[in-house]
């Protein structure tokens, strides 16, 4: 898997996220542990990249939030007691310049649609 990030938007239209250090910060959630565990492995040793926090309880994640400021919020979208898509529209409304990316296995395709249209998500995966 190759990530290429850049501090220009693509579109013109929105900007990238600030890096600390040179270095972009990302949160975490996801219900299934595996899977936190498997994008820490990717991600952790990359140069680019530097993890505030990951979780399974996606209800935490605005307090999270407030403790450990994020550039990127990666989250799925199919997760009990909070959905990714109400969760990316929490996290709009208090943290508005996070770009929320969506993380799925399989095609909720309308969840998705709902959280890229009414929460401004940046992209799905």
């Amino acid at each position: 898997m190759y990530i290429t990030l850049c501090n220009t938007p693509a579109n013109g239209t929105k900007p990238a996220p600030k890096m600390k250090n040179g270095k972009i910060t990302l949160g975490l959630v996801d219900d299934h542990q595996i899977v936190i565990d498997g994008l820490t492995s990717l991600l952790k040793g990359h140069e680019k990249f530097n993890f505030a926090f990951a979780t399974t309880h996606s209800v935490d994640v605005i307090d999270k939030m407030k403790e450990s400021p994020v550039d990127i919020l990666l989250t799925d979208v199919m997760m009990p007691k909070l959905p990714g898509n109400l969760l990316a529209k929490q996290v709009r409304e208090k943290y508005p310049k996070v770009k929320i990316l969506a993380l799925s296995m399989s095609g909720q395709g309308d969840l998705v649609n709902e959280m890229i249209e009414d929460a401004d998500s940046s992209g799905y995966l």
